[in-house]
């Protein structure tokens, strides 16, 4: 789990370097918007560890999928019980 932390550590280290890199040739405002929102993905979705959210039970292991998939939460009514 370690090795992958620091996997996206350089991959976000590369990006950054990619947004600076963009901003000083082209200053093209989509592709730094596209760029941060990749950035952007991988912290969620890695160092903040919305992966889990995906688990069914705590022993499966992390399903692969491209973006995170977040369950929905029905927001119960004021008249709605629990028990």
């Amino acid at each position: 789990m370690l090795g992958q932390g620091i996997a996206i550590f350089i991959y976000l280290a590369i990006l950054t370097g990619l947004e600076f890199f963009v901003a000083i040739s082209f200053g093209s405002i989509p592709l730094l918007v596209v760029v941060a929102l990749v950035k952007a993905a991988l912290v969620v979705y890695y160092y903040m560890h919305v992966y889990k959210l995906n688990l069914e039970a705590e022993h499966e292991s992390p399903r692969p999928v491209a973006l995170p998939h977040f369950r929905l939460i029905r927001l119960r009514r004021a008249d709605d019980h629990a028990y």
